[in-house]
C-alpha cells in the first residue's frame, strides 16, 4: 500500500518488480490482488479514490494501472483518459476492471483507453 504523501511503502519496496497501481474504493480488492502481484514479484502502490490515483500515478509513473470502473470522486474511465492524455515520457498499461458487458460499455473502455502515437 502506497500512502498519497510517500512514494513507497516497506510493503511496496520488499519487491523489485514493476510496479503496479491498483485503484479500488475496496480496501479488501485491492489487498487480495496486491498480496498475489507482490508474491510473483511486482511493486504495488494503492489508491482508494480517483484523486489519490491521479496523485499516485503523477509521482511514480507505474508500469501497469489496474483499475476498477466505478471509483469515488470520478470512473475508472475518467482515470484512463487522464493518464492517456498526460504528456509523460514514459507508457503505462492499462487494465480496466468492470462487470459492464453491454457493448456501448466496452466501446466506450477502449476509446479511453486509445492512444495515437
Amino acid at each position: 500500500m502506497v500512502p498519497a504523501n510517500r512514494p513507497f511503502s516497506a510493503f511496496a519496496k520488499a519487491a523489485s518488480g514493476r510496479l503496479i497501481l491498483l485503484v479500488d474504493h475496496s480496501s479488501a480488492q485491492r489487498r487480495m490482488l496486491a498480496v498475489q502481484l507482490v508474491r510473483e514479484g511486482y511493486r504495488v502502490a494503492e489508491a482508494s479514490s480517483l484523486p489519490e490515483a491521479m496523485l499516485l500515478q503523477e509521482q511514480n509513473a507505474p508500469d501497469i494501472i489496474i483499475s476498477d470502473w466505478v471509483l469515488p470522486e470520478g470512473s475508472g474511465l475518467d482515470f484512463c483518459r487522464a493518464v492517456r492524455s498526460a504528456r509523460r515520457e514514459t507508457y503505462s498499461y492499462f487494465i480496466l476492471l468492470t462487470t459492464k458487458s453491454a457493448k456501448i460499455d466496452i466501446a466506450a473502455g477502449l476509446s479511453a483507453g486509445r492512444t495515437n502515437f
